[in-house]
């Protein structure tokens, strides 16, 4: 089987040697910030990404947009890293993660440039500067209970790659994710991908609900659902490493 993923190109030999979850006893935390994260290209490509454009309807009334992605594990964590890489260094250029397998609907994730690149109104900025992981198995709603505020959760907005959809057909053609998180919702989306990737835990599902769910991504955002190898909606697509 080939694969052409610049994740694993990139981050793949990092994600490689971060603690598995084993022994959760022992396992060595990681500190992660600008010295040990590769910094990303303007552009990047994948085809172990299969993203399908859904709707999730509640009560009868109301609708979400929701997006599927059927991921490998070693890609979950090669994904979190390169997000994390985008928000430490952040990057004075738009980065393009493009989606190439042939089932996936969504083709593109952009990770906006630095908006602190620039000059600065006169008043404090604070920016991250490292995240401390250790593995934790995380549930299938992995925040439900922390009360936490909406805009510390991802966002994840689904749109056109112009960001002007206006007409019916326009928003049914929407391909793209415009990653649109606080920093907060970054890391935190960030490490659930890295625990994701963990093998040995066994949620392979996880469901980031908006408000009229089980809250799990911030106003706006489309909801996400990620899909591991052993849960229900992996597909087992042609070409997609487990």
């Amino acid at each position: 089987m080939s694969i052409h993923c610049d994740l694993r190109r990139i981050y793949g030999a990092l994600a490689a040697s971060l603690p598995r979850g084993e022994d959760p006893d022992n396992d060595a935390s990681v500190s992660f910030h600008r010295g040990n994260l590769p910094v990303p290209p303007d552009e990047l490509h994948s085809d172990q990404l299969v993203l399908c454009k859904g709707e999730h309807v509640y009560n009868g009334w109301y609708r979400a947009d929701a997006v599927s992605i059927e991921l490998g594990h070693r890609t979950a964590r090669e994904l979190g890293l390169f997000l994390l890489a985008c928000m430490f260094h952040g990057p004075a250029r738009d980065v393009w993660l493009r989606f190439d397998h042939p089932d996936s609907q969504v083709r593109h994730l952009v990770v906006p440039c630095n908006p602190f690149d620039g000059p600065l109104e006169a008043r404090p900025t604070m920016m991250p500067c490292a995240l401390r992981y250790h593995p934790s198995e995380p549930f299938k709603h992995p925040w439900t209970w922390q009360q936490l505020h909406p805009e510390e959760l991802p966002l994840l907005a689904l749109t056109t790659v112009d960001q002007t959809p206006a007409s019916d057909e326009d928003w049914r053609r929407r391909d793209t994710l415009r990653q649109a998180s606080s920093y907060e919702g970054t890391l935190r989306f960030g490490e659930l991908l890295l625990n994701a990737g963990c093998p040995i835990y066994e949620q392979r599902e996880y469901a980031l609900e908006g408000d009229a769910g089980f809250r799990g991504v911030a106003p706006m955002s489309a909801e996400i659902t990620l899909w591991l190898p052993g849960s229900f909606g992996w597909g087992g697509r042609d070409g997609l490493e487990r």
